[in-house]
């Protein structure tokens, strides 16, 4: 193409213009992701060469989606999956990927049936009809909206476990072996709130080597529970 041509003059303005701020500002973005990337990847690397037992927790799994994402990075073979899913029309395809997708040491991952929560008990499950996969289905009856608490909203009565006691007792007190790397992801629709003070007040929050936490702050209510 001729140098003289309208694409090679704003190609020249550009490069050595007023817009090169813009292409610094270009690669400073570009050197942040390739950043964080590297930084991830030594993260795994030193996750991944513990020597004792590897544990990846899937707070909230619904039907696995998070599961799968993850064990792309935690290898099933590596590390010991546990799914906790309190909507009942999840437990079907969670207890089939766990034996298909998830299986550590030839035995299926854990499913837990039960809602992550800080007693053990039960609760409401609002948003998640009969026999429907519901995503967004929520302790917090703020969730979504507020639909949830309207008058007529759908709800479960599901059972509950108290989550900092369920992660306190992967570490036992008195053994000579080394304590689990614990990695954790939790998206909890909302519940975050109350059960992530509750584990860091009983000392279980500082057991964890990662968490990853999906935040749901458009509809926080401090008092909801």
């Amino acid at each position: 193409m001729p140098r003289s041509s309208p694409k090679n003059g704003r190609l020249a303005r550009t490069c050595y213009g007023s817009a090169c701020p813009d292409f610094l500002g270009f690669l400073a973005a570009r050197w942040q992701i390739l950043r964080a990337n590297l930084l991830a990847w030594w993260d795994l690397f030193r996750l991944s060469s513990h020597e004792g037992e590897k544990v990846f927790i899937d707070c909230g799994s619904n039907l696995g989606q998070g599961a799968l994402f993850f064990s792309r990075f935690f290898r099933p073979r590596e590390w010991r999956y546990v799914l906790i899913e309190p909507n009942p029309a999840c437990h079907a395809r969670l207890r089939r990927l766990a034996k298909e997708k998830l299986s550590h040491g030839g035995r299926p991952a854990q499913v837990i049936p039960r809602a992550a929560w800080i007693s053990n008990g039960s609760r409401c499950l609002y948003g998640a009809p009969k026999g429907q996969a519901a995503v967004g289905a929520s302790l917090n009856p703020g969730h979504n909206g507020g639909v949830a608490s309207r008058k007529g909203a759908r709800f479960l009565i599901i059972p509950t476990f108290d989550l900092g006691q369920f992660l306190l007792g992967l570490f036992p007190r008195r053994s000579r072996r080394p304590a689990p790397c614990v990695v954790m992801k939790m998206d909890i629709e909302g519940a975050e709130t109350t059960v992530l003070p509750h584990l860091l007040k009983i000392g279980s929050l500082q057991k964890l080597r990662a968490l990853y936490v999906e935040w749901h702050s458009r509809n926080w209510y401090r008092d909801w529970e």
